[in-house]
């Protein structure tokens, strides 16, 4: 059997380029897949982040809300409190003068007594020198 040579190389070389091209597609797959599954893990992480970004300002949202209500509460409790201050003075001050009223109220009744006492004593001695017979001049 005669080979010629020019057919043996066509031959050789044509295996090679089959070679060649059938590990470029299998070595090109598996960078596929990597560049697919690294694509997927970058893309997921960034989900992973967003989640954790729309989480983290649920929170401050709701931390703010917190701190809101709260700062409302205290004001609430600064306005009761001055507010009870308030009608504490004032009831001191209605209880003074109550007070007052009534020093002056028993000063008048000791000053009232002190007159009926007299009063009385007139009456009692206007009684005895009615009651004498009155001497004729």
């Amino acid at each position: 059997m005669k080979v010629n040579f020019g057919t043996a190389v066509k031959w050789v070389l044509g295996v090679a380029a089959v070679a060649f091209v059938g590990g470029a597609y299998w070595v090109g797959k598996k960078p596929l897949a990597w560049l697919r599954a690294e694509l997927q893990r970058e893309n997921q992480q960034r989900l992973q982040a967003e989640n954790q970004a729309a989480i983290a300002a649920r929170e401050a949202q709701q931390a703010q809300r917190q701190a809101e209500a709260a700062r409302q509460q205290a004001e609430a409790a600064r306005e009761r409190e001055q507010a009870m201050r308030v009608r504490a003075e004032q009831s001191e001050a209605e209880a003074t003068k109550q007070k007052k009223q009534a020093e002056v109220v028993a000063a008048e009744s000791a000053k009232l007594k002190q007159q009926l006492t007299v009063a009385e004593a007139a009456q009692s001695d206007a009684a005895e020198d009615i009651s004498k017979p009155v001497a004729s001049a």
